[in-house]
């Protein structure tokens, strides 16, 4: 699974892994099976207040379970290695050298994430002038991704809460 993936504003999604799995029958060929590997993180940021103009350029997730990397698949799902995987995936927010902008109905940002429960999710949120937001699951709390599911999850942001990292 890619460390990086790209936002499109149309809401497809183009780094979503799958499997396909091929059956001889009759010494033929059947039609390829697909099954998605991983499940999709519905991530709505709304802007709290109008006058706020919040354009988003990165989004960066991080958990501590794996989450990017090199995986096996077991029964149709990516299961993460022990080695060469990392606990974040940053999502690239810029289109044709765009931002995304806020709005206070929210913006739909899709991640996928192999399937799991994750606790300690850190969502680092960065600006068009770079400067970042953090907001972090309150404890005990967890996000559960389904393999072929979308998890829907939302948080609102104000400019105020961007913190300048200069």
């Amino acid at each position: 699974l890619p460390t990086k993936q790209k936002y499109y504003p149309d809401n497809t999604i183009k780094s979503s892994p799958m499997h396909a799995k091929v059956t001889i029958s009759g010494g033929k060929p059947e039609p390829a099976q697909f099954h998605n590997l991983c499940g999709l993180l519905r991530l709505k940021i709304k802007e709290k207040e109008v006058n706020d103009y919040i354009e988003v350029s990165q989004i960066k997730i991080s958990s501590d379970q794996p989450i990017a990397g090199q995986f096996d698949i077991v029964d149709y799902a990516a299961v993460m290695k022990s080695e060469d995987v990392y606990n974040y995936i940053t999502l690239d927010c810029t289109n044709e050298g765009n931002n995304v902008p806020l709005t206070t109905d929210g913006v739909d940002f899709y991640i996928a994430l192999p399937a799991g429960t994750y606790s300690n999710v850190v969502f680092e949120v960065t600006n068009k002038n770079e400067s970042v937001c953090t907001k972090k699951l309150k404890i005990g709390n967890t996000i559960t991704i389904e393999r072929s599911k979308i998890t829907p999850a939302s948080f609102t942001v104000k400019g105020e809460d961007f913190i300048s990292c200069n």
